[in-house]
């Protein structure tokens, strides 16, 4: 497999290589460096053969090699290789000590901030390849995306409450900041009443805990819908309405396996108008309005990659 071009090369012990420690590694470098290219490989595979020189396959600028020399105590080696004089910049070493309780994620990250302050050490030639093409560590975060499928329940009035699927989707700007969209069909037994509605927003994760893995943040959307209902009888009424409205909202999430994580959302939405309909014979004949101000919940599970 052909990987030249890396700027970080990452070696670790087999049994960390694809575990929480890999990857609070990677997340914590993004965080430092931006969307600069790395790899992690298990030290146990690949030989100095295969990153050293100019035509190796997995060539890289920097290469980090994280040992173990007690339970608690890891040593990262950092080597740094220009196209003009490999290695004539490496390597250099520093040791970290642990705490027998720290996971292995809080491990990553510690080790994911030394890697990347070891980098920024190294004078302007690493970064330089044989081209003379500088590779200097963007600041700003690596894009992500995120997609999930929720269940919503929304109190639409008189007592009425409507729940239905949802799907999500979200395009992050940084960290913290989110483009966000979803759409959602809304059913409730009363009234035969049947909602759609498409979203677009924006949302800031104002929290976040363990590398983001877990976080709450706040969001801003508007929404398009269109409601309808219509009563079975004699003189059967039936409305349909296309509105709008603006939502506010309370969110967070927690990851329970990698990438996979536990989401909820709190809605206040505001619609422009409500909608009302009459229904029955004329001597008793009933007028039912639904509510501007709605409150929803949504819970579900979403993917962020």
């Amino acid at each position: 497999m052909e990987l030249a071009g890396l700027i970080l090369l990452i070696l670790l012990p087999p049994e960390d290589a694809a575990g929480n420690l890999a990857m609070g590694i990677k997340t914590s470098l993004q965080q430092e460096l931006g969307g600069v290219a790395m790899a992690v490989a298990p030290d146990s595979l690949v030989t100095p053969a295969m990153w050293q020189g100019e035509k190796a396959p997995m060539r890289a600028r920097f290469v980090a090699h994280v040992l173990w020399e007690q339970k608690n105590r890891a040593r990262i080696e950092l080597l740094a290789f220009s196209g003009r004089a490999a290695g004539a910049e490496g390597p250099r070493s520093r040791k970290l000590n642990f705490a027998s309780h720290d996971s292995e994620s809080e491990r990553g990250r510690a080790l994911g901030l030394v890697i990347a302050e070891m980098m920024r050490e190294f004078p302007s030639s690493a970064w330089i390849d044989s081209t003379g093409t500088t590779a200097a560590a963007a600041r700003s975060a690596p894009l992500h995306i995120g997609i999930g499928a929720m269940c919503t329940a929304e109190s639409v009035g008189n007592g009425v409450w409507a729940v239905g699927p949802a799907v999500a989707y979200g395009h992050g700007l940084s960290e913290a900041i989110w483009l966000q969209s979803s759409a959602a069909a809304l059913f409730a037994s009363s009234y035969n009443y049947i909602q759609v509605f498409f979203r677009a927003g924006v949302g800031w994760r104002l929290l976040r805990w363990d590398e983001g893995r877990h976080g709450v943040g706040l969001g801003l959307h508007v929404d398009a819908l269109r409601e309808s209902v219509s009563v079975a009888s004699d003189n059967g009424s039936h409305n349909s309405e296309w509105n709008v409205a603006l939502v506010p909202n309370l969110r967070g999430h927690a990851t329970v396996w990698r990438s996979l994580r536990v989401a909820g959302q709190v809605d206040l939405r505001a619609l422009s108008s409500g909608m009302s309909f009459t229904y029955g014979e004329d001597a008793y004949r009933k007028t039912v309005g639904f509510d501007r101000w709605r409150p929803a919940f949504s819970l579900g599970i979403e993917s962020s990659f």
